[in-house]
C-alpha cells in the first residue's frame, strides 16, 4: 500500500497553518504562552524558527516547549500545536528523510516514516527536558526511523513463521490470511475514504474520544498497512501493551458510534 508522499504532507501542513482558521487558533495559543505572544502572527513565528542566523536559542526552546505542552495536554489546541510543531521542524525533518536513504524496498516514501516518527517523539517527549529541544527531537526521529529500517531488513531475511495463536495473544481462530490477495494500489475511492477517515479521527481527538497517540496508531495500522508488531518494534513499545492500547481505542470508537444518535450527529 502506498504511503502519503512528502509533497502531500507538506501541502496539508502549510495550507493549514497559513489558513485564516489556524491564525485564530494561534492567537488562542498566544494567550497561554508569553513566548508565542511576542510574534505578530503565525507566519512571523515560523520564519523566526526557520531562521538559522537568529541564534536566540532560549526563545526557540521556550516556544517549542510551550507547543509540546499544548500538543500533549490541551484539549482545545492540541492538534493545532502538533501541526505547528511539524511546520517549525520541517527543514530538519526534510534533511533527515534524505539522510536515512536508501530505505528498504517496503518503504515507498522515507519522509512519511520521518513524519510519523516526529509525531511519536512529540507525544512522548520527556517534559523534564527543556534544552536543545529541536536537536534532540530530530536526533531521536532519525534513530527511530533507522531502527525501523533495520527491523524491516532483518524481517525480510527471516523465514515466515506461522502466527502464535495462543489465548494470551489473540483469540484462537481469529487469524485470517490471504493479505497478499489484496491489490497493492489505492483506487481513487480508497484515497478519498482515507482522507475522510483521517478528518474524522482528528475530530475524535478534538472531542477527547481517543488520544492523539491512539489516532496515530490507527492511521499507521489501518491506512499505512503497518503490522502492530512492526509498530511496537520501531517504537520501543511492548507488543502486547500496544495491542491492548489498540483494542481499547477501537472499543471506545465502537461504543461512541454505537450510539446511533451521537454517531449520526458526529458524522453529519
Amino acid at each position: 500500500m502506498s504511503r502519503t508522499s512528502k509533497n502531500e504532507i507538506r501541502y496539508g501542513i502549510f495550507t493549514e497553518v497559513h489558513s485564516k482558521k489556524f491564525r485564530m487558533k494561534f492567537e488562542k495559543m498566544q494567550d497561554s504562552s508569553e513566548t508565542l505572544d511576542r510574534f505578530s502572527d503565525v507566519g512571523a513565528f515560523i520564519r523566526f524558527m526557520h531562521d538559522e542566523s537568529d541564534e536566540d536559542w532560549d526563545m526557540k526552546n521556550s516556544a517549542l516547549f510551550d507547543l509540546i505542552v499544548a500538543a500533549r495536554f490541551s484539549r482545545t489546541h492540541g492538534s493545532a500545536a502538533q501541526t505547528l510543531l511539524i511546520a517549525v521542524l520541517w527543514p530538519g525533518l526534510d534533511r533527515i528523510s534524505k539522510q536515512v536513504e536508501p530505505a528498504p524496498e517496503a518503504i515507498q516514501d522515507s519522509f512519511a516514516e520521518v513524519y510519523f516518527a516526529a509525531l511519536h517523539e512529540i507525544q512522548s517527549w520527556d517534559m523534564e527536558k527543556r534544552e536543545r529541544i529541536a536537536v534532540n527531537i530530530l536526533m531521536d526521529v532519525k534513530k527511530r526511523v533507522m531502527r525501523l529500517y533495520e527491523f524491516i531488513r532483518k524481517k525480510k531475511m527471516i523465514p515466515f513463521a506461522p502466527p502464535d495463536n495462543t489465548e494470551e495473544d489473540v483469540d484462537a481462530g481469529s487469524f485470517v490470511g490471504g493479505a497478499d490477495e489484496i491489490e497493492d494500489e489505492k483506487t481513487v475511492e480508497m484515497m478519498v475514504e482515507e482522507r475522510n477517515c483521517a478528518a474524522v479521527l482528528d475530530r475524535l481527538v478534538a472531542a477527547d474520544v481517543i488520544s492523539p497517540q491512539e489516532s496515530l496508531l490507527i492511521v499507521l495500522h489501518i491506512f499505512h498497512d503497518r503490522d502492530l508488531s512492526e509498530i511496537a518494534e520501531s517504537s520501543g513499545v511492548n507488543y502486547k501493551t500496544l495491542c491492548r492500547k489498540y483494542e481499547r481505542a477501537i472499543s471506545r470508537l465502537r461504543n461512541f458510534f454505537g450510539d446511533e444518535k451521537t454517531g449520526r450527529h458526529f458524522l453529519s
